[in-house]
C-alpha cells in the first residue's frame, strides 16, 4: 500500500516531534528494505 502523506494538526512542538520519528521510522524500515534487497 503507497504511504499517504500524513497531515498534522499545527502543533509546533508536537508535529516536529512526530515528524522527526516518523521519518527516523521510514529511514530505519528503507534501510531494513535495502539490506534485505542486497542480501546482508
Amino acid at each position: 500500500a503507497p504511504s499517504t502523506p500524513r497531515t498534522w494538526p499545527p502543533r509546533p512542538s508536537g508535529s516536529v516531534r512526530l515528524s522527526r520519528l516518523a521519518a527516523a521510522v521510514e529511514a530505519r524500515r528503507a534501510t531494513r528494505g535495502v539490506a534485505r534487497a542486497s542480501g546482508l
